[in-house]
């Protein structure tokens, strides 16, 4: 009998995914990954380098990936902007600095939900930004909901952030990441 293959569920992430996800993923499951390096397993994978951008599309979804800058010690990873019909849902991850941030904003302007890596210990630090610095993206971005997220689980870590939140009046527009989290747009 014979028919089509189905299309393999395609992850996509910086150069060094596929090395970096055989390396994770043998050491819980066998994994299998052909010559060429575009599947593993159950799933193929694109790599987009640092300078590049993908569109993909299915129906009335489409999701653009963009490079972004961690810090500059570590390898590029990818931010990622969600189209549904008129809403948005823009995540630039492991985004790293507010001196980026003109170059990042077309990419979160008018978002529904802008999700930033939001658990820095203190302003201007590389890597993260501080819940404050991600506040003011969020409004120059004119996203409607801020959901903070890669906060740390250290000690009070939490608290300081949701602190910060309250300090700041903006308990309606910002919120701290949690796991089982969903949203009805």
């Amino acid at each position: 009998m014979q028919g089509t293959q189905p299309q393999l569920p395609n992850i996509v992430g910086p150069v060094g995914l596929v090395q970096g996800l055989a390396n994770d993923i043998a050491r819980h499951i066998p994994a299998k990954r052909d010559l060429f390096g575009k599947s593993l397993g159950w799933y193929s994978v694109t790599e987009v380098s640092p300078d590049g951008f993908l569109e993909s599309r299915v129906g009335d979804l489409r999701i653009v990936t963009y490079p972004t800058v961690h810090d500059d010690n570590l390898p590029g990873s990818l931010g990622f902007r969600i189209t549904w019909r008129d809403k948005v849902i823009a995540y630039p991850n492991d985004f790293g600095s507010l001196q980026m941030a003109e170059e990042l904003l077309p990419r979160i302007r008018d978002a529904e939900l802008l999700i930033l890596d939001a658990g820095s210990p203190g302003l201007g630090s590389p890597g993260h930004l501080h819940i404050l610095e991600a506040i003011e993206l969020k409004d120059r971005a004119n996203a409607r909901l801020l959901l903070a997220s890669h906060i740390p689980d250290f000690p009070g870590r939490v608290e300081a952030v949701r602190e910060y939140i309250t300090k700041a009046g903006r308990e309606d527009d910002v919120i701290v990441a949690e796991d089982g989290m969903y949203f009805d747009f």
